[in-house]
């Protein structure tokens, strides 16, 4: 797989480490992957630690057709979300911005 030139996962707000493609029934989606590193598991296998984010189908106007390409984008992801929601972008990054504090409050509390 390409490097992602996206920097933040629009979804999480986390480090994208890689971008993934799959096909089901014709469609492609796309995800985001966050590299965690290797574990063993039964029998000393190695497994790989990986979580996913959707991002959404890849002919969607926030999801370009090649891996990165939507980071050289005209305007950042928030200007993007901006053009599809109909929000300002100060007001996206401020509820992206209130929800990532609302989650790390909560694992503080577990």
């Amino acid at each position: 797989m390409a490097q992602s030139q996206l920097e933040v996962c629009p979804r999480c707000g986390e480090p994208i480490s890689y971008i993934e493609r799959h096909r089901r029934n014709g469609h492609v989606y796309v995800y985001a992957a966050h590299y965690y590193g290797y574990r063993r598991g039964p029998g000393g296998r190695v497994i790989k630690r990986v979580r996913r984010c959707y991002l959404g189908p890849a002919d969607s106007p926030l999801v370009s057709a090649s891996p990165g390409a939507a980071a050289t984008q005209e305007g950042s992801v928030y200007d993007r979300l901006s053009a599809f929601t109909g929000l300002p972008a100060e007001e996206i990054e401020r509820q992206i911005r209130e929800l990532l504090e609302a989650e790390r409050r909560l694992r503080e509390l577990q």
